[in-house]
């Protein structure tokens, strides 16, 4: 078949097929006309031809959306009998060759009188006859069990017969026989847990074959595929877990887990991506531009609260550029959350985070802060604290820079008081329901405490009035919101504005 010639506009649409003059109907909105017309399709060609408006007129520009389309179907003989019902087919257990079809025999004829007698029901599937049942009561219950020569989906027609005919068709489908195994489910990978630099992929055995049959589960075994570089890591593995400790670089991970059993190759299914390989350096700065898609690509968005909104890395169109968007959710509130790749912090250090977002329509403003976190799957991750309330901004399409302070991390007692190890932030939305769009250009971090040993000191008395900024102590605790007051202060070290500054 070809074209239709008929744009369909996004809304309800239903084709039905008049079996008894072997015609197509479609039932659509033209897109830009708002008016569910009707058309007939040729089946040879795909061309529409406007047969009129359901409920108006093209004239009148009326007609309803329409859900359902179907033509009524009867046998050419009234008094042959109704359709079978309640057809059910079941497979014999742990892979028997055999099938039990049942259902109830009709009661009545086409014209809708009682049906007295029935002469058979015969069961076929597309190219034969498989079972015949001379017994059948109308109004009761028969069954007949059908055996299958090899294992496979089939399609079992059954249809009753009297002395006026057969009977419309009613059919079930199954698969008989030994299936090959289905997907596994709850398909994960996770960080190692631990500051090995690993991914711990697991899954579950699949609830049944790929075909919906009966599967051997004593001979199943995974083979897992690392997608990245298409790597085989494991092969005839009985185990439902795997670790992959083989990380070179920092990028987005992702692998496919396959099925086998001693019946062939059966489904497979893609785990969830994670985000690892040796921590990002922060050095003095980090910084990823989501204009960038390496940039972008390291980013996790985890959608707390499990609904259909989160964040997702689009181009827009107004700006020219891509960003992390969130879309607001009709009826909840947001708890989405941006989280970064593994970093490289610093014990005794302390760190600004920026975040570069904006709104997307002045009368919805937006909310967020910045957290710490524990992980960054996107099944789910630890939660940390919020480094401030939720920031509410509303100036649309117009990118700003916001500053969270990350005090000092604590040593942690073991090594030296400046070790390094791996951990995480994320930007999470905060916004009400109903808003818009909170837009997400990029993230930078500073770590102010190397920042100011690598810039040097600078004297107060030197350059009193030329630092207006918060002051921090060297741990990174805030002292004063405005180093006007540095004068009164301690002598001492202090850091504005990332560098130090001595107080005599």
């Amino acid at each position: 078949m070809g074209a239709t010639g008929v744009s369909p506009r996004m809304t309800f649409s239903s084709m039905g097929f008049d079996r008894s003059a072997n015609k197509l109907y479609w039932a659509v909105e033209q897109n830009g006309s708002y008016v569910n017309n009707l058309y007939e399709v040729n089946t040879t060609t795909g061309a529409a031809t406007l047969l009129g408006v359901i409920g108006g007129s093209v004239n009148n520009g009326e007609g309803y959306w329409t859900v359902g389309l179907d033509a009524p179907y009867a046998p050419s003989v009234l008094t042959a009998p109704q359709r079978v019902d309640s057809l059910t087919a079941t497979p014999a257990e742990k892979g028997g060759m055999t099938v039990s079809l049942s259902w109830i025999n009709p009661d009545s004829t086409v014209s809708g009188a009682p049906l007295t007698e029935l002469d058979s029901v015969v069961v076929s599937t597309a190219d034969s006859v498989v079972a015949v049942v001379t017994d059948a009561k109308p109004g009761k219950r028969s069954t007949a069990t059908v055996s299958v020569l090899r294992s496979d989906r089939y399609r079992y027609h059954v249809v009753a017969y009297n002395k006026a005919g057969g009977s419309a068709d009613r059919f079930v489908e199954t698969f008989v026989g030994r299936d090959v195994p289905g997907k596994p489910v709850y398909a994960f990978a996770d960080l190692y847990g631990s500051n090995k630099v690993s991914n711990v992929i697991t899954w579950h055995s699949p609830q049944s074959g790929k075909n919906g049959g009966y599967y051997d589960r004593a001979s199943l075994k995974y083979r897992l595929v690392r997608m990245n570089d298409m790597k085989t890591l494991a092969d005839n593995l009985a185990d439902s877990t795997f670790t992959d400790d083989d990380l070179p670089t920092l990028q987005r991970y992702q692998y496919a887990v396959y099925t086998e059993n001693a019946d062939g190759v059966g489904d497979s299914v893609l785990a969830s991506f994670i985000v690892n390989g040796p921590a990002a350096t922060i050095d003095t700065a980090y910084v990823a531009d989501f204009n960038n898609e390496a940039d972008a690509m390291l980013w996790t968005p985890f959608n707390a609260n499990g609904d259909y909104s989160t964040f997702e890395w689009h181009k827009y169109s107004i700006l020219d550029r891509y960003l992390y968007i969130y879309q607001a959710h009709e009826t909840n509130y947001a708890a989405d959350f941006l989280v970064s790749p593994p970093l490289e912090f610093t014990e005794g250090h302390a760190y600004d985070i920026t975040v570069s977002a904006c709104n997307s329509f002045a009368p919805y403003p937006e909310a967020f802060t910045v957290y710490t976190m524990g992980g960054n799957a996107p099944h789910g991750a630890i939660v940390g604290q919020a480094l401030t309330d939720p920031i509410t901004i509303n100036h649309p399409d117009e990118l700003r820079d916001y500053v969270f302070h990350l005090s000092a991390i604590p040593d942690d007692g073991k090594g030296t008081k400046e070790d390094k190890f791996a951990s995480f932030i994320a930007v999470k939305c905060e916004s009400d329901p109903a808003m818009q769009m909170l837009l997400v250009g990029g993230v930078k971090i500073v770590d102010i405490t190397a920042k100011a040993i690598a810039d040097g000191i600078t004297d107060v008395n030197a350059a009193p009035n030329n630092r207006h900024g918060t002051v921090y102590s060297l741990t990174g605790s805030m002292v004063a919101k405005d180093s006007n007051s540095l004068r009164s202060m301690a002598p001492g070290v202090y850091i504005v504005d990332g560098k130090k500054v001595m107080v005599k």
